[in-house]
Order: C-alpha cells, then sequence, then structure tokens
C-alpha cells in the first residue's frame, strides 16, 4: 500500500481529519520557511576558486558543474556567465583580470558575491 493510500483511507474517520487539517496551517509556514531558507541561499557561493597567477578568479554557485555552458556572447569586462542548460539560471562566473574587473563585476552582479575565497 502507498502512503497517499493509506492516507486517502485515514482521511475518510472525522476525527483524523480534523486534526490533520488543523496541521495544515503549520505545515504551509514550514514549506514557506525552507523555501525561503533555500532561496536565501541561492547566490552564496559553494566554491570560490581564484588564480593568483592568471589573475583569474571562477564562482559556482552549483556543485553540478556537468551541465554548464558558458554564454555565447561576447565577454563584458572580461566577465563570463556560466549557465545551467536545464534551468537557463546563471550558475557562475568566470572573471579574467579579476582585480581590473571585481568592481565592474560587482555593478553589473551586485546580488552575488565576488570577494576572494578565505
Amino acid at each position: 500500500m502507498y502512503f497517499r493510500d493509506f492516507l486517502n483511507e485515514k482521511l475518510k474517520d472525522p476525527e483524523f481529519k480534523r486534526e490533520w487539517d488543523a496541521t495544515e496551517e503549520e505545515y504551509q509556514a514550514e514549506v514557506a520557511r525552507i523555501r525561503a531558507e533555500i532561496e536565501s541561499k541561492k547566490n552564496v557561493p559553494v566554491l570560490k576558486k581564484y588564480d593568483a597567477n592568471r589573475d583569474v578568479m571562477r564562482v559556482y554557485f552549483s556543485w553540478y558543474c556537468d551541465y554548464l555552458r558558458v554564454s555565447s556572447e561576447e565577454p563584458v569586462h572580461n566577465i563570463y556567465v556560466i549557465y545551467d542548460d536545464d534551468t537557463d539560471e546563471i550558475v557562475g562566473f568566470k572573471i579574467l583580470d579579476y582585480r581590473r574587473n571585481v568592481e565592474k563585476a560587482r555593478e553589473m552582479y551586485p546580488q552575488y558575491d565576488f570577494s576572494l575565497p578565505q
């Protein structure tokens, strides 16, 4: 028996249904809290790599780097934008000549963190 089948059977009991319905508001509040937490971490880098010899910074917001594509557009100020192929969301950046272009990156994408890794 699947959970959904079990639940549908239990919901036929008026006392159980009353208790189940009483928790709906609490459940929706918890779902909203979890979604807000996920959204707040969306622009926090999971990986930053800085190559001091080449002055190149790579910033990734996803561990799933297999499905990424670099923008086919000409880079602006040597800032390459990396997109997820499935969702078309920005999942990273590659900044050439980092020290010269980091302020421009911050200007263009203020919601992202381009600071050097600690």
